[in-house]
């Protein structure tokens, strides 16, 4: 009876036979595939914003519209060069052919017929230029509606709209981050990096990360695939530099912070 007091009730299982992997902790921090500042390639006034802060936004999606009614002018007055340029060339061209028969007949003096063909030959360049003026002012005129020029999330907006936006000023209108798939940096020591090297052969994906500080739940974790090895060690640590690319549909990491990450070493059979 004294016996049956003092036991201890224990639990048992049936031992089983299944693969061990074997892992290395450390701690990486994220970064983004792709990053640009937005900014304005002509000055102008900003006529309005097609976006919110902190929109995500696709490539072509148009962010910002800059007053345009200067370029237009300029566009116009381009084409009316053109127009004007091919008159030129068109008189230049008539003088020169009315002027062939007479230089057969001793009525005009060669010099001044080479006068001539010289004249169709300079409004030739003209036009040339006018039409290249037109490009310009057309380039110009579209540079008037600012595009996102990657997918991502926006940042907080720089210029309000009603401001005067300068081109080459250094400053920018906002941000736009990748943030999926996001590229986790971390390191391990250099003499595990022939174990990680096998076995990034044999698999890429042996990267995890969790988003979540406060809890280890293996559902929280975020499987990815290793990028890239460094190619030489840190002398003053000892290290090895690894990125891995990790996929966060559901936006739960950030360019910058410092995560918890997991990597497969090798898997004991």
């Amino acid at each position: 009876k004294e016996a049956d007091k003092t036991s201890i009730k224990v639990k048992v299982a049936p031992a089983l036979a299944k693969d061990f992997p074997v892992h290395y902790n450390t701690v990486g921090q994220l970064a983004s595939p792709a990053s640009v500042k937005v900014t304005t390639q002509v000055s102008g006034i900003l006529e309005k914003v097609h976006f919110r802060e902190g929109d995500m936004v696709k490539k072509g999606d148009l962010l910002f519209s800059i007053d345009d009614r200067p370029y237009t002018a300029a566009l116009k007055k381009a084409q009316a060069t053109i127009a004007k340029a091919k008159s030129d060339v068109d008189v230049a061209q008539a003088k020169v052919d009315r002027s062939r028969d007479l230089v057969d007949q001793k009525f005009i003096a060669a010099q001044d017929f080479d006068t001539l063909k010289q004249t169709v030959v300079s409004a030739q360049s003209e036009l040339e230029v006018a039409r290249m003026e037109v490009d310009i002012a057309n380039i110009q005129l579209d540079y008037t509606k600012i595009e996102a020029p990657i997918s991502g999330k926006t940042g907080i907006l720089q210029l309000q709209q009603g401001n005067l936006a300068e081109q080459g000023s250094g400053n920018y209108l906002t941000t736009i981050v990748q943030l999926d798939p996001l590229y986790v940096d971390f390191m391990i020591p250099a003499g595990m990096g022939g174990r990680a090297k096998k076995s990034f052969k044999k698999n890429s994906r042996i990267i995890a990360v969790n988003p979540d500080e406060v809890t280890s739940d293996a559902e929280g974790w975020l499987e990815g695939d290793l990028e890239f090895i460094d190619n030489q060690a840190d002398t003053k640590s000892g290290t090895l530099t690894l990125r891995g690319s990790i996929p966060d549909n559901e936006g739960m990491c950030w360019p910058g912070q410092c995560i918890s990450v997991s990597m497969t070493l090798d898997v004991c059979k």
